[in-house]
């Protein structure tokens, strides 16, 4: 699904114009030792809210407390990793 999503992006480009349309991904794994700093963190990249669906009613701080203990409990650091993919598309057009 994502390679379509990417192949649709690069041919959208292309129908408007641009040329040597290049689709770049890089993963990128980041250590967190708490639940919080990811999520001020995927705050800090607008990733908030973006469900459309999403639930109306509050999380009980208790969830998050134990989605956080669970995510340590077996590492001996107490960190768990986060991967985090980065698309980048570059095009060029000759006259905009």
């Amino acid at each position: 699904m994502k390679d379509n999503i990417l192949n649709i992006s690069s041919q959208l480009f292309l129908e408007i114009g641009f040329k040597n349309v290049i689709v770049e991904t890089e993963i990128i794994k980041v250590k967190y030792n708490s639940l919080f700093k990811l999520m001020r963190d995927l705050r800090g990249m607008g990733m908030t809210n973006n469900l459309l669906n999403r639930s109306k009613f509050f999380t009980p701080k208790s969830l998050f407390d134990e989605v956080n203990e669970f995510l340590i409990k077996d590492n001996k650091n107490k960190e768990f990793l986060v991967p985090f993919e980065i698309i980048t598309l570059t095009a060029w057009k000759d006259n905009l």
